[in-house]
Parts: structure tokens; sequence; C-alpha cells
């Protein structure tokens, strides 16, 4: 089976597998006796209903129940954390040994032009911003799905079951704090036991997972793109490999999402349109 067509069925799978999350939740927000409206199905005919106010959301306005969607990270003390500690030791041994470790401190940015990079040179550095601007709101959509699920497993970062991990990037030890003295504290709890899932690599996978599909010729590369961005979490001591893979996971049922979303795909056309143009390809694929 080609690639397009095992992209297709993951899709289909994660939305089948959705459908009752969403609709449970759903049904639980509406009052007595009232039925939940049809759900508008892709290529369906369903039309963009944009706020007045505000920029439109590309995800359900009631969120989906990710601590259902994904499996538990491992027990504290147990044989799964301590092999996910060894691997996140080996991943920082071996990103010094090749050099990667810069690299991936840089990938801490928010932002989809680190993931885009693998698509190719832009020649219209304005076109490739309009539509770098449409995947970075896209991904951090998809990366505020993580938060429910992080607060719920309240997951100790691995820097603080180990001194041997070492910390860089946006969880250094010197990393900037919000100045407010009771602010910084609240903010330090957070980062410190917000390990899993990665919101970092939920960010990254959705980047490469929307960049592919806009630039299916440099498919292979921007889903390797989207995978590192996503991997540099552990090389900088953020997170667990299983935070990632979790994280990863977010990423396609988001994807799922805002593509039955017909004010995404609207918006993703016109991005599309500017990015592929800004590539110096054929706008056509």
């Amino acid at each position: 089976m080609s690639r397009i067509g095992v992209g297709a069925l993951i899709v289909t799978g994660i939305m089948a597998s959705l459908a009752p999350l969403c609709q449970a939740r759903a049904d639980e927000s509406l009052p007595a006796g009232m039925a939940p409206p049809a759900a508008a199905q892709p290529g369906g005919g369903a039309q963009c209903q944009r706020p007045l106010v505000g920029m439109v959301s590309y995800l359900p306005a009631t969120p989906i129940d990710v601590v259902a969607l994904i499996a538990p990270p491992p027990a504290a003390g147990s044989a799964l954390e301590r092999a996910d500690l060894a691997a996140v030791l080996e991943v920082q041994r071996a990103a010094r040994a090749s050099g990667r470790t810069v690299g991936a401190v840089a990938d801490a940015q928010i932002s989809c032009a680190r993931v885009a990079a693998a698509a190719g040179e832009f020649h219209d550095p304005v076109a490739a911003a309009s539509a770098l601007e449409f995947l970075t709101r896209s991904a951090s959509e998809a990366a505020q799905l993580a938060r429910i699920a992080k607060s719920y497993w309240h997951r100790a970062r691995p820097y603080l079951i180990s001194a041997k991990v070492e910390r860089l990037g946006d969880v250094a030890p010197g990393a900037d704090l919000p100045e407010n003295p009771v602010a910084s504290a609240s903010y330090r709890e957070l980062r410190d036991h917000t390990s899993y899932p990665s919101g970092h690599g939920a960010f990254g996978m959705t980047c490469g997972l929307i960049l592919a599909r806009m630039v299916p010729e440099r498919r292979a590369e921007l889903y390797a793109r989207g995978s590192s961005f996503a991997d540099s979490r552990v090389i900088i001591g953020a997170h667990y490999p299983t935070d990632v893979a979790a994280g990863r996971l977010i990423a396609t049922a988001a994807m799922a999402l805002m593509m039955a979303n017909p004010c995404f795909e609207e918006d993703f056309a016109v991005a599309q349109t500017a990015l592929r143009g800004s590539l110096g390809l054929s706008v056509a694929h």
C-alpha cells in the first residue's frame, strides 16, 4: 500500500476513535432535551463559519478527552521509568557526540519555521511568512491539547529524577522565568511537573504533518524534521521518549480534527499556495 494510502487509513482510524470521545464531551455540555448537532463531514459541503470578532479556532470548541486518548506514562519508580530515564541519558550522550545539541536547544523556539526549512529554500520571504504564521498558529492549537493531560499526570521531568540529566534550553537552571516572584514559583512548579505528554512534541509533529501535506514532494524530509523537532526535547532534558511519543499521537489526532474543519481547509489552501509559490513550486500539485 502507498504511503498516502497508509496515511489515509491512519487519519480515518483516528477520526473514528475520536468521535465517541468528542461526542461524549459535547453531549455533557448540552441543555437537557437538546439533541447534539449533526457532525460536519469532510468534503460534505460544510461552510466555514468565522466569528465576527477574533480568529476562528481550528479545533472543536469542546475539547477531546486527551487523557483517555493516550496511555498512562510509566509509573514512578518502575522498571519502565528507569528504562525511559536511561534512554534520555543515552540520547543526550549521542547528541553531544554528533554535535546535535546546539540545534536541539534552538528547537525550543515555538515556530514552524524550524521545521519548514526542510521544505527547501524560500525565494519569497513575505509569502513564506504568511504561510508560516498559519502553520505556527495551527500547530500551537494542537499543542494546547496536551495541557489537560499534563496537569492530570503531573509527571516530573527527567532532571528531577536524576542529576545526571543535563538541563539545557528553556529548562536550563538559568532559563528566563516570569519577573513576578509569585508567578516565577508557579511557573517553575508547572515547568518541572508537566513532562507527560510533550506539548513541544505535539507542536513540532503537527508542523511536519501540515507541511508534508502542503509539499508532498518533500514529505519524507518534513515528517522526519517534525519528528526530530520533537526529539530535541529529549536531548535538552525536558522530556522522556514516552512523553514525545504521546505528543506525536496528539499531533495526529489534532491534524485529523483540523482537517474536518472547513475553516482550516480554506486557510490551508491559501497558505499552501503562498508556501509553494515562495519555494518556486507549482501551485497545483
